[in-house]
């Protein structure tokens, strides 16, 4: 008798976990620059991803030159500049500071193991980590359909009625693109600056959201072990009583020593992260005003969606840290012994002081920030639009 076919068992806390990682692990190890790589160090990939590294920013240097005296034509080359930034600022960290990044990944290991333990709490985790790879593919679409908007219209264009245009402005020396022969050359160029930078970019933003992602499972955990607690607190058995308190303990201490760290880590980075943003979508809104440059289409989305993810994930630990205190605030404190009480009071004031996400230690990284950031790209886009059109 047909049974047909028998269901897919879904992915254990641990299974989506790894996942995360490992997306993100294969994009870097496609270019070479993998920090999570236990046995990372030089090698070819990352040559040739240096190489079209620094093509790419000696092509930015010659157009800024070049385009100096003329602010229309200028104002298109600062995405690049914006693009170019980034990139180098965060292969230098991960080449420098590759063991920040293990310990991240050591510590997230380390809270969600423990968890782990408890087979409720698993499946709860389960759920929000399964969010996040679905996130990361999304954010991979995003730039796998801009890489190939840019590859596929000079290609086509080319085809249909023999002209050869280029999307982005990278360029080889001595090479005529007026030809065939230098037309194919120049998108081959280009094929292998985008296909780095792909994996460059999402594997960055991806390996972010995987560093963020969890928080929202751990403190989903956590919640449940608090509701355990209180089940046990009314049941006045002292001896599990104790042992859940502990682990509750020790759950909200790796957390925030987590949190600590990723903000030691990432203040510099953020900070460097939207100032490059922010130029970058001035520029490229009021390069759409000008010239309607098509490439400026394509920046301004991919700069607006980095900042809206960042500034979003930023506001995940903000908003979990709140929940956090809530749930422990949920605590049956007045059924717990005066010693173990203590322990509680020690959690709430940790709590309501957790580390949260910022720019540099200037302004807290949330969706505030975010709104106060748009307001100030608009009053920009409008002044400057206002002087080029009086110039």
């Amino acid at each position: 008798m047909y049974r047909g076919a028998a269901k897919e068992r879904p992915a254990t806390a641990e299974e989506l976990f790894h996942k995360l990682f490992s997306n993100v692990s294969r994009l870097f190890d496609l270019i070479g620059v993998n920090p999570l790589d236990p046995d990372f160090g030089p090698n070819r990939r990352m040559i040739c991803t240096w190489i079209a590294f620094l093509v790419a920013v000696a092509n930015v240097t010659f157009f800024l030159w070049k385009q100096r005296s003329d602010m229309v034509e200028f104002l298109m080359v600062v995405p690049y500049v914006s693009f170019v930034i980034q990139a180098l600022h965060m292969m230098i960290k991960a080449m420098v500071n590759y063991s920040n990044y293990r310990l991240l990944y050591a510590k997230l290991k380390q809270i969600l193991d423990m968890l782990n333990e408890n087979s409720t709490s698993r499946k709860l985790m389960a759920e929000s980590l399964q969010t996040g790879t679905v996130l990361q593919g999304l954010l991979a679409v995003l730039y796998t359909v801009s890489v190939i908007f840019i590859l596929a219209v000079p290609f086509f264009i080319w085809c249909i009625s023999g002209d050869k245009i280029f999307l982005i402005m990278y360029r080889l020396p001595a090479i005529d693109e007026n030809t065939t022969l230098g037309f194919l050359e120049t998108m081959t160029m280009h094929v292998a600056i985008l296909l780095a930078s792909f994996c460059g970019f999402v594997g960055i933003d991806c390996f972010f959201l995987a560093l963020i992602i969890p928080i929202i499972a751990f403190v989903d955990g956590i919640e449940n072990e608090i509701h355990e607690l209180n089940q046990l607190l009314d049941l006045e058995e002292a001896s599990p009583i104790q042992s859940k308190l502990n682990r509750i303990v020790q759950l909200h201490q790796l957390l925030i020593e987590y949190e600590l760290m990723l903000e030691d880590i990432y203040n510099f980075v953020m900070l460097v992260k939207v100032g490059t943003i922010v130029i970058g979508i001035i520029s490229a809104i009021l390069t759409i005003f000008t010239n309607q440059d098509k490439m400026a289409f394509v920046f301004a989305i991919l700069l607006l969606v980095q900042l809206t993810q960042y500034c979003m994930l930023g506001t995940v630990i903000s908003s979990k840290n709140n929940q956090l205190t809530e749930h422990l605030y949920d605590i049956k404190w007045y059924l717990l012994p005066a010693g173990q009480a203590k322990h509680l009071v020690l959690m709430l004031e940790r709590a309501q002081n957790a580390p949260t996400l910022t720019v540099g230690k200037f302004a807290t990284f949330n969706m505030q920030f975010y709104d106060r950031i748009m307001r100030k790209i608009y009053s920009f886009v409008m002044l400057l639009a206002t002087f080029l059109e009086s110039a």
